[in-house]
């Protein structure tokens, strides 16, 4: 192998080993995204660790009460009874102190004193005893174990008086001197800690939801960007809209979120996604479907704001709203959605078609949904297409998730185009690439993807934000005359005209 085959072959370990610590950091990052998307579950699951801890330590938890004494041992050394008397003396011998070390831990543990200080209770012990010798002098302690203060007093009090008896068999007359005794025990040498598990159950949930999440994020396979609209799913990637924080009214209902100058970048996004549609459009097309995988991916959004954009370059535009099952438009942005006359009135013989347009702007129509129940197979909706192909010179429609409802096809049929909105990283590719084979042999053709809820955007609050059509912000920033000129902004519309 030469020397520049083994730099290459050193060089492509280089760039294999940088890829997987970026991967590493990017799953930590998307575990950290799916986290805080699911930040109720992560609470919910250290909630019950923590109880369960809890409960257990609780459930577990035995009083342990300690009493100990302290004493030293001598041996008989003379003994005397000439005068019939008994005379004792006691001294410290060193060698005896070293028999002591050894013997004393089995004296302590032994049976036979177990049984004489069980006789002496007059009842079986509740405890036990640990002996804790010091290693060369005859100084010895013992520890005293119960569940029971008084237990605990009575057996070392027992001890004290059935050691010396056991010992003399064994190596002859003893002499304890008590030196520091604890007495009777007034609290647990074990105080009752349920803090300390109820934390250490509660971090534990928190290491599994994390151990969770990021498996989670290892297997999980989303949109995070245009190259995987390209590589993984083989697409037109058209633009990225940012993510911009939706408004509540007073009652807490969510509100449409439009383009205006609090938002440069969402509204220039949406400016650029006009031009590039407009691009990718052939002759005499006109009528084109916004769709996605699922509910909450910014359809209705794109929509509404494509729309919006359309008319204000002086083209008659008219959004259709073909999401029969949430109805979302009519219920944003009308004060009475129940009394709204739409599409559905039109096709059951309530209303006729100039009647049930409802006028946002000069040039920006909107035809909702309607009151009436009605099914995508009725053949009058596509009358409905027709007459405004004919009065139009764009028409978007918002129609139900592909994902969802198969009934997607009858809709697109009568379509020219269609655009697919996906929330950034949030629906697995598998799931968007099932959605698509609704609309694969649809007379439609699919022009390509919006990526919708990138992170840079503003928001509502005024916040400092980051646009990647930076260039432009001051100039929407400032222009308010614009917006109002062209309408934009619009907090309700007349139903009625």
């Amino acid at each position: 192998m030469t020397h520049t085959e083994n730099n290459n072959i050193t060089a492509l370990d280089e760039e294999y080993s940088s890829i997987g610590s970026i991967d590493l950091v990017s799953n930590f990052a998307d575990m950290l995204k799916l986290i805080k998307r699911n930040l109720a579950k992560v609470i919910m699951i250290i909630v019950v660790f923590a109880i369960a801890a809890l409960g257990v330590s609780v459930s577990v938890y035995k009083p342990i009460y300690k009493a100990n004494v302290t004493f030293s041992i001598t041996p008989l050394i003379l003994s005397d009874s000439k005068s019939g008397v008994s005379v004792y003396e006691f001294n410290y011998v060193f060698f005896f102190a070293q028999q002591m070390n050894e013997t004393f831990p089995h004296i302590t543990n032994s049976n036979i004193l177990r049984n004489s200080i069980n006789y002496d209770l007059g009842r079986p012990m509740n405890g036990k005893i640990v002996p804790d010798p010091v290693l060369g002098s005859n100084i010895f302690k013992v520890t005293v174990e119960s569940g029971s203060a008084q237990d605990a007093y009575d057996i070392m009090n027992s001890f004290i008086k059935c050691y010396p008896r056991i010992a003399e068999h064994i190596i002859g007359d003893i002499r304890i001197n008590v030196i520091h005794s604890s007495g009777k025990p007034e609290s647990p040498a074990n105080p009752r800690n349920h803090f300390v598990h109820t934390a250490l159950g509660a971090f534990i949930g928190l290491v599994l939801s994390m151990i969770i999440f990021f498996i989670m994020a290892l297997y999980r396979e989303t949109v995070k960007d245009k190259t995987d609209v390209t590589t993984k799913l083989n697409s037109n990637y058209i633009c990225e809209i940012p993510h911009v924080s939706r408004k509540r009214t007073s009652n807490n209902q969510p509100t449409l979120i439009k383009i205006s100058s609090k938002n440069p970048g969402f509204s220039e996004s949406i400016r650029v996604l006009k031009k590039r549609v407009k691009t990718l459009l052939r002759s005499n097309e006109k009528v084109i479907a916004i769709t996605s995988t699922t509910f909450g991916e910014g359809k209705t959004t794109v929509s509404y704001n494509l729309a919006q954009v359309f008319a204000n370059g002086d083209e008659r535009t008219l959004l259709i709203d073909m999401d029969f099952f949430h109805r979302d438009l009519q219920n944003l942005l009308l004060k009475d959605p129940s009394k709204c006359i739409g599409i559905t009135d039109i096709v059951m013989g309530k209303s006729d078609f100039d009647t049930a347009i409802c006028n946002v702007s000069k040039n920006f129509d909107i035809l909702f949904c309607g009151s009436e129940n009605c099914k995508y197979n009725n053949p009058k909706i596509a009358e409905v297409f027709e007459a405004a192909r004919e009065k139009y010179d764009y028409i978007i429609v918002d129609t139900p998730p592909c994902g969802m409802f198969s009934d997607l096809g009858l809709v697109t049929h009568l379509c020219d185009n269609i655009i697919f909105t996906v929330k950034i990283d949030d629906t697995s590719i598998g799931s968007i690439k099932k959605a698509l084979q609704y609309i694969f042999y649809s007379r439609a053709r699919l022009i390509g993807f919006v990526i919708n809820g990138n992170g840079a955007g503003g928001n509502y609050a005024g916040k400092l934000y980051y646009s990647p059509y930076k260039k432009y912000s001051y100039r929407y920033r400032y222009n308010h005359n614009y917006y109002s000129k062209y309408g934009y902004g619009i907090d309700s519309v007349d139903p009625k005209k």
